[in-house]
Parts: structure tokens; sequence; C-alpha cells
């Protein structure tokens, strides 16, 4: 079982790599998502891409391991974009 420390450790190491994939990606595509709907296909492709690390092998080798974080990271960090989008959105008014 992990101790507190341990824990706020584990959990400021992965909100500090969504937030560099989240920069990464902003860099590379447009800011905002066109759509909520265009939001939820980016997500529910990144998710589409976990599965398929998770399912490529059936035990958790440290390669393998590494790969599916680096996918959750990637649907942790357009999670994080859409929700971004969606605050902005609401504070700027937008229908």
């Amino acid at each position: 079982m992990m101790t507190q420390h341990e824990w706020n450790r584990a959990r400021d190491l992965v909100l500090s790599r969504i937030s560099s994939e989240l920069c990464r990606a902003v860099k590379l595509h447009p800011p905002r998502f066109n759509s909520e709907l265009e939001g939820w296909a980016v997500m529910h492709e990144e998710m589409v891409e976990l599965f398929d690390a998770i399912r490529k092998k059936n035990t958790l080798k440290a390669d393998h391991r590494m790969e599916v974080a680096a996918e959750a990271t990637q649907v942790g960090a357009m999670a994080a974009r859409f929700l971004i989008d969606l605050i902005v959105a609401t504070e700027d008014g937008a229908p």
C-alpha cells in the first residue's frame, strides 16, 4: 500500500506528464476543438489506442507498461484539453 507521500509524488508525476503532453499536442494542433463532438472523437481515438496497447500483450512487462502509460497520458491530455475548451467557451459566453 502506498503512503500518502508516495501517492502525492505519483499524482504530481502523472499530472506533470499530462501537462507536458497537453502542451505538445496544442503546439501540433489548433488550440481548441471545433466542437464538442470533435473533442469527444479525439478522446475516443485516444481511448481506442490505449485499448489496443493494452490488448497487445497479456503481461505487464516494463516496456509494455511504458507504452500503456504513454497512451493513458494522451487520454488524460485530451480530456484536459476538452475540459479547458469547455471552460473557456463557457467563460466566453459561447453557445
